[in-house]
């Protein structure tokens, strides 16, 4: 049937006479003639090429041993080469903290035609640096040096389409995802404070996109058996141990500042409304899987205009669910004889058991 629908799309009845109209003959003729194949960038003719290419953002490969970024997010976009105007944009999750990396290995399908009439743009962008979780800061943006010799959007087009001309493949003929990265250098933008370095690199890899609810297996693009990532996790040597009094402000104008007894060990943060419960060894308040995939929340310094904060924020969306501080003067009685840890010391270790992998 599959076939008898396009024999039928590609012929059109053609009644020659009266004798034949009154025997029933007819007589199929091409609607169109043949066309040769045509050569060159298969991707320019979109007939042949699927509407969408592939972009997988790997990660941020940042200064060894740095840990950070656990608010960064990827910003995509493609701007109109005439108007100048956004044509497609995507944004990546938080990434994941790792050891001197930052992991998103994030799927995201951009459309060729906005690829072939536009300029492919990338931002790295943290939510900690802005009240409106729409609209990140920038942090890192591609240098200029790169910019202005690299022409995204052709060398991507090429690429794909030589792919598609000459794919590899495995022992059962399956079509195999490109081993090829393509390194992109962003460097700080400028003045900005809040960023874990001057430079760091953001891994990239590009494939012909395909439909999973359309594309029979045969015509998908697998990845190799036995690839290694491309950013390779490695362990710190020790996991820093906190206990203490914070103050916690949740998010919503009628919360206030109250001050919980915070636990970070053994890749979990842990809190209790008062030392007394957790001295009785009683369930936590609440308590959180820092390095997990899953976890709902990251955490990150609230930036110049909060110095004395670190925020809580939520890794779906980006929102600041709650702020965390030390205890002010005023309430030193409640936390009277517990060891006051620096707001650094904390963020420091909530990041170091973060760490994906572990």
């Amino acid at each position: 049937l599959h076939g008898a629908q396009y024999v039928a799309e590609g012929v059109q009845v053609n009644v020659q006479n009266a004798t034949d109209r009154f025997l029933g003959i007819t007589q199929m003729r091409p609607r169109r003639e043949p066309q040769a194949f045509k050569t060159g960038n298969p991707i320019i003719n979109q007939t042949i090429f699927a509407p969408n290419i592939t972009i997988f953002v790997a990660g941020l490969k940042m200064k060894e041993d740095t840990v950070g970024g656990a608010t960064y997010c990827v910003h995509l976009y493609i701007l109109d080469r005439e108007s100048q105007h956004v044509r497609w944009e995507k944004r990546s999750r938080l990434g994941r903290v790792g050891l001197g990396c930052l992991l998103f290995e994030e799927v995201k399908w951009c459309p060729t035609e906005d690829l072939m009439h536009g300029e492919l743009r990338i931002e790295v962008q943290d939510y900690a640096g802005s009240d409106d979780p729409e609209h990140p800061a920038a942090v890192y943006e591609v240098s200029h040096s790169q910019r202005s010799r690299d022409n995204w959007s052709h060398d991507i087009l090429e690429y794909v389409g030589d792919i598609l001309r000459r794919p590899d493949k495995d022992d059962h003929l399956r079509r195999l995802r490109p081993k090829k990265v393509f390194t992109v250098k962003m460097v700080k933008v400028q003045d900005h404070p809040r960023p874990t370095g001057e430079s760091v690199e953001l891994l990239l890899k590009f494939w012909p996109a395909w439909d999973p609810d359309t594309v029979p297996l045969a015509q998908r693009w697998h990845q190799p058996q036995g690839e290694l990532p491309l950013l390779q996790l490695k362990r710190p040597e020790h996991l820093p141990e906190l206990r203490g009094f914070l103050e916690k402000r949740a998010r919503g104008s009628f919360n206030h500042w109250s001050v919980k007894w915070v636990v970070v060990k053994d890749r979990e943060f842990q809190y209790w409304d008062n030392k007394q419960r957790y001295d009785r060894q009683e369930e936590p308040k609440k308590m959180f899987k820092l390095a997990e995939l899953l976890c709902p929340f990251r955490f990150a310094c609230a930036g110049p205009e909060e110095p004395d904060v670190f925020l809580q924020m939520q890794a779906n969306g980006g929102e600041v669910q709650a702020r965390w501080r030390l205890p002010t003067t005023r309430i030193n009685e409640v936390t009277q004889g517990a060891a006051r840890v620096p707001l650094d010391e904390w963020l420091q270790a909530i990041l170091m058991n973060s760490i994906a992998g572990l």
